[in-house]
């Protein structure tokens, strides 16, 4: 056994072979792995901890287990068959603790999940402070196998009085005789030579794999980085070794032309410069909140004298870490994010401007600067849509502060026009982000834009892509429709909340009216569905405005009412409905519908409102054809049922008055089919409204085929003899027959045969040859429509598997 040791001991291993330079000696030991020993005797008293490494100079950890030996738990015990004796198993089938060599890398520790990243860093600080040296070539090999090498990584100790000479080992080539890519460059104290087949470039690595694996392993990966520093910072941080060898390694693999290098180690630096900068942060505020502490105890002249001048004392001490820190901050930008943040793949531009939005936001005692916020700037312009997202995601950060925000004027005036200019970006979701940071710029900054920007942001509203539609409605509703800020006049209260809905609304009346978009209110109401709902939802301010009496403090204009009618029949459209007009895009994170209870409850609550100020609403604007006919669409959308839950059957009864009377007063085709669909509305079957509904619908219906059949008996009787009816009764006529024609395309009006009266008129017509056309058209449309509701009755009497192919025509027609 000894003479086998003696062997072990003497076989030596370099790892580090700079073709006659300095080597580190490694020992091989048991199972092959190798134990880095130093040079000298060894002390006697506590023993040391002994540091293993495998072929690849990489860390070894020790995983100890039980294995289980002996008996199981139906053994037999020696008194007899089938039996097992309590307490204590005899000591052969105990459990024996047996040492197993697991070789654990820090990769494969990094991949195991989160708790083994925290082990695997605290690990490497105590290995890093027993031989820094042979940790750092560990954490160098751990970086290079990050990037997907999975070749040799061999390193050489970097001698001064070399010269210029190390200049030309600064490069990468292909080696065409062994198909080997391979790179060197100085990592101080070692010049580092990695080694890697020429099918990395094609293949993926790690931090882009596939699956949920790869997807944790990038996350470990950030974290590793982030734990690194902030494990080290109060120790080996700032040791004048530890970062500059991550730099110099950094900056050399981010300069490779090699896409996997490039894109590891870039994510690798800016993750770094991240916790470095959260660390710095940490570290000034706990300096200002103990200076602040040594103020208030100076004040006080406490007596603890001493312990205020040790926390002085510290303070200075703690004075000097923020500066180091602050070089490594600088110097590792400068290395790596500068060459890099135009990098030509878009991924890396995309972590390099995300993360400098980071650092300006954790640490802006140092990133809050011109000198650093110019890259944001500059990478507004670029190709790819990420990266303007980004840089937008993150100046939309810094405005969210007003501390931040008031230190970025020079910024704005410089980049202005192109982040005016982005919100006609291709990408719908750059332009939705754009337009809300150029809201919180305005809340900042007063007179930042003029009249005409504005006009030419507020007309987003109108967008087909939602998100966009409502970050313009917000900022309509800051610049435009937010009450001035001294509301009342010395003496007076300040108006209340409805008079100043009601100037709102006027004034949202007025930039419809003054804009280019006379046709898109449905739009309008939706951009401001979600920022506005005070104003939009608000059905009392809209009725009270439309109830206004001529001449009154608040009476509007015939157009200005027009335009009211139509934003209140839209938001009443989408109240009930919840979903935005045709053609306007959800985007993909669209939030999720409204409750059904909540939409429920204020569907209901509008329909109480409506019932009771419909009828007053149609007798006030009967006369106007262009107005009343929108309002015919409410009863579409309103939960009628709340006629008979509330006891509101008087408010029915008005409605079919009114409906009544614009029947018989208007012969406009618009108005009589809106007349039709409301009354379609109320003689919905199984609804509180259609008791009373149908048999005032059955009474007009009635109305007006009596009036109808004396006049066509006339008219036939005059055609037949050659002779010809005066305008006056050719116009009743054609006014009657409008009307059924309207109703019998919502209504079954099969009952009053009416399909025999116009097949004797088109029978004439064919005979006679001379009829006026609206008479004939007419007559075509109630054939028509009687055909139809013919076919719906023959397919109700289908059975159901015959009737399915059918139902397209119900859908349709019924």
């Amino acid at each position: 056994m000894s003479e086998r040791s003696g062997q072990e001991e003497g076989n030596l291993m370099p790892v580090c072979d700079g073709g006659g330079q300095d080597t580190v000696s490694v020992q091989e030991g048991p199972s092959g792995i190798r134990d880095v020993s130093g040079i000298g005797f060894r002390r006697r008293g506590r023993a040391t901890r002994r540091r293993y490494r495998n072929e690849a100079g990489q860390f070894i950890s020790m995983v100890t287990f039980f294995e289980a030996q002996g008996a199981t738990s139906g053994a037999q015990d020696a008194r007899g068959q089938g039996t097992c004796r309590r307490g204590r198993p005899p000591r052969k089938y105990r459990k024996r603790k047996v040492a197993i060599t697991a070789e654990v890398t820090l990769f494969e520790m990094v991949a195991l999940g989160k708790n083994s990243v925290q082990t695997a860093v605290e690990e490497w600080v105590q290995s890093y402070k027993e031989d820094r040296e042979l940790a750092l070539l560990d954490l160098i090999s751990f970086f290079v196998q990050c990037c997907g090498c999975e070749g040799m990584v061999t390193a050489e100790l970097y001698q001064t009085n070399q010269g210029n000479s190390v200049v030309h080992k600064m490069t990468e080539k292909f080696d065409q005789e062994t198909g080997l890519y391979y790179k060197k460059f100085l990592a101080y104290p070692w010049i580092l030579t990695i080694m890697w087949p020429e099918k990395l470039q094609n293949d993926f690595y790690p931090i882009v794999g596939p699956g949920p694996f790869w997807k944790r392993f990038r996350v470990n990966f950030c974290e590793f980085t982030e734990l690194l520093v902030q494990q080290t910072h109060s120790s080996v941080l700032c040791d004048g070794h530890l970062m500059d060898t991550v730099i110099c390694m950094l900056s050399g693999l981010t300069n490779s032309a090699v896409h996997s290098l490039r894109h590891t180690s870039s994510l690798a630096a800016m993750k770094l410069l991240t916790a470095l900068a959260s660390v710095n942060q940490g570290i000034c505020t706990n300096r200002r909140r103990s200076q602040r502490l040594c103020e208030v105890e100076n004040i006080a002249k406490l007596k603890g004298k001493h312990k205020y001048c040790m926390e002085v004392l510290d303070q200075r001490r703690q004075q000097s870490k923020p500066v180091a820190i602050d070089n490594i901050i600088c110097a590792l930008f400068k290395r790596t994010f500068v060459p890099r943040y135009r990098d030509i793949s878009s991924d890396i531009r995309v972590i390099c401007v995300a993360e400098l939005g980071c650092w300006i936001k954790l640490y802006p005692d140092l990133f809050l600067d011109n000198n650093y916020l110019k890259y944001i700037g500059w990478m507004l312009y670029d190709k790819d849509a990420s990266v303007r997202m980004k840089c937008i995601l993150a100046l939309k950060a810094l405005y969210e502060k007003r501390e931040s925000a008031m230190k970025l004027g020079l910024f704005f005036h410089k980049f202005k026009k192109r982040i005016l200019s982005m919100t006609q970006d291709r990408q719908p979701e750059i332009t939705s982000e754009c337009m809300q940071l150029l809201r919180l710029i305005s809340e900042h900054y007063v007179g930042v834009f003029s009249s005409m920007e504005y006009v030419f942001l507020f007309q987003f509203v109108y967008a087909a892509y939602r998100p966009m539609a409502t970050a313009a409605g917000e900022l309509i509703c800051k610049r435009l429709l937010a009450p001035p800020p001294q509301e009342g006049v010395f003496g007076q209260n300040p108006p209340d909340e409805f008079d100043r809905n009601i100037q709102n609304m006027k004034t949202l009346i007025d930039f419809y009216l003054q804009g280019e978009f006379h046709r898109h209110v449905p739009y309008l109401v939706d951009g401001l569905w979600d920022a506005a709902p005070a104003l939009v939802r608000n059905w009392e301010c809209m009725t009270a405005l439309l109830l206004e009496p001529r001449g009154g403090r608040q009476a509007l204009t015939s157009q200005q009412e027009r335009v009211l009618i139509e934003i209140l029949v839209a938001a009443v459209r989408q109240a009930a409905e919840g979903h935005p007009p045709a053609g306007r895009e959800l985007g993909k994170r669209a939030s999720r519908e409204v409750d059904g209870t909540r939409r429920w409850r204020e569907r209901a609550s509008m329909s109480r409102h409506f019932v009771k100020v419909l009828p007053q609403l149609l007798s006030k604007f009967a006369a106007d054809k262009e107005k009343v006919t929108p309002l015919l669409q409410i009863p579409q959308y309103c939960n009628l049922d709340v006629y008979d839950k509330d006891g509101l059957g008087s408010y029915l009864d008005s409605a079919l008055l009114e409906l009544d009377c614009l029947v018989q007063r208007h012969s406009d085709v618009a108005v009589l089919e809106a007349c039709a669909r409301a009354y379609g509305a109320y003689c919905c079957e199984g609804g509180s409204a259609h008791c009373q509904a149908a048999p005032a619908c059955s009474r007009l219906v009635d109305m007006l085929v009596d009036a109808l059949t004396p006049l066509l008996d006339v008219f036939l009787q005059h055609e037949k003899q050659g002779q010809f009816l005066g305008h006056h009764e050719m116009g009743r006529i054609c006014s009657t027959l409008r009307r059924l024609v309207a109703f019998y395309s919502t209504h079954d009006l099969s009952s009053w045969n009416l399909y025999e009266k116009m097949d004797s008129l088109l029978t004439l017509r064919r005979h006679q040859g001379s009829m006026p056309t609206e008479v004939i058209h007419c007559a075509l449309q109630c054939t028509y429509y009687a055909l139809l509701w013919q076919i719906v009755a023959a397919t109700d009497r289908l059975p159901p598997q015959v009737g399915e192919g059918l139902g397209g025509v119900r859908c349709g027609y019924g």
